[in-house]
């Protein structure tokens, strides 16, 4: 849903961009560097996902077009000015108090900037160097939108702190934690920290990936409570899987207990025995299941029926993604 909501937020600055070349202080930067890197710590949730990918699969496409079908996309697409399936790569973080979104896409990023900044009814920030930039209201919300590199945005509210950590990030160039990024815990972007950087080297190019890098906060006295006391991060991708299927993994990072491969089993048993479970396909799924845990982690792979999980994600969720997107109902 956060990465849903990014295109949407996104289609309101894309509108009115446009397409001329970058200015001389975009095109003498470092290069940008994967753009999860550029996340600062302190993001409760993380979700990159690359939109032309997943329109690309047969699979991946068909529980789409359940959800957000083709009608519905051209409709956006007239009415917002920007393909959703255009989009090459989305990062969205949410932090306590607001949300960073890095987006690149068939655009020019400063002609974009410039026009949102048109569309502002104040006007609080404008600068063409070494950044185009334009902070200030669209309707009664305050936003920070910058082009970063020639294609990418940066867009942002309630975080101007995180604005400008991500700029001078990107003024001396993304890059791995350890290769001369900076010292010290701050400098450490979210998905640069020890227990996610692994994960991210190996997912970057995941079409759709969510990363929460705080352990997760289960009320106490459960069994799964228990079984996740000593977890600190997840990782979840979901992607094209063998025939018709969507392939998702999940990775826990954490500590767990002795015979936990058997508990993690039994909880996904427990979940596709519900009406939702059997609705999204994780019962149908059920002989592909694989669970493997060891002492740092717990990984889980399951491949979905798409079909099965179109339906079930259009029965479910289509009305509350249709009106996220403010489009009419149902699927193309």
């Amino acid at each position: 849903m956060l990465t849903l909501s990014a295109v949407a937020l996104l289609a309101t600055a894309v509108a009115c961009g446009g397409a001329s070349g970058p200015g001389e202080a975009s095109s003498a930067r470092p290069a940008l560097g994967p753009l999860g890197l550029l996340i600062p710590a302190g993001a409760q949730l993380v979700v990159t996902a690359r939109p032309a990918d997943l329109m690309a699969a047969a699979s991946t496409r068909s529980v789409i077009d359940a959800v957000f079908g083709p009608d519905q996309r051209d409709a956006f697409a007239r009415r917002n000015g920007v393909e959703p399936h255009e989009l090459e790569e989305v990062v969205v973080a949410e932090y306590e108090h607001g949300f960073v979104i890095l987006a690149k896409g068939p655009w020019s990023a400063e002609d974009l900037v410039v026009a949102t900044g048109t569309r502002m009814t104040s006007v609080e920030v404008s600068a063409d160097e070494p950044f185009v930039r334009r902070s200030g209201f669209l309707g009664t919300e305050r936003r920070d939108i910058t082009a970063v590199d020639e294609h990418t945005v940066l867009f942002t509210a309630g975080v101007p702190d995180l604005t400008a950590a991500i700029l001078a990030r990107v003024r001396r160039g993304s890059s791995p934690p350890g290769a001369g990024g900076g010292t010290g815990g701050a400098a450490v972007p979210a998905l640069g920290a020890p227990d996610l950087a692994p994960l991210y080297a190996r997912h970057e190019g995941a079409a759709l990936a969510l990363y929460a890098p705080e352990p997760l906060e289960l009320p106490p006295g459960l069994g799964t409570s228990l079984l996740l006391a000593r977890q600190r991060a997840l990782l979840a991708v979901v992607g094209p899987g063998p025939g018709d299927t969507l392939a998702f993994g999940v990775h826990l990072v954490g500590e767990f207990p002795p015979g936990a491969s058997a508990n993690f089993e039994n909880l996904v048993r427990s979940m596709a025995s519900t009406d939702l479970g059997a609705a999204i396909g994780i019962r149908a799924g059920l002989e592909s299941l694989q669970v493997e845990v060891d002492e740092g982690a717990a990984i889980m792979g399951l491949e979905v029926p798409a079909e099965t999980l179109a339906l079930g994600l259009r029965l479910v969720f289509g009305g509350e993604i249709a009106e996220l997107l403010a489009v009419p109902g149902g699927g193309g």
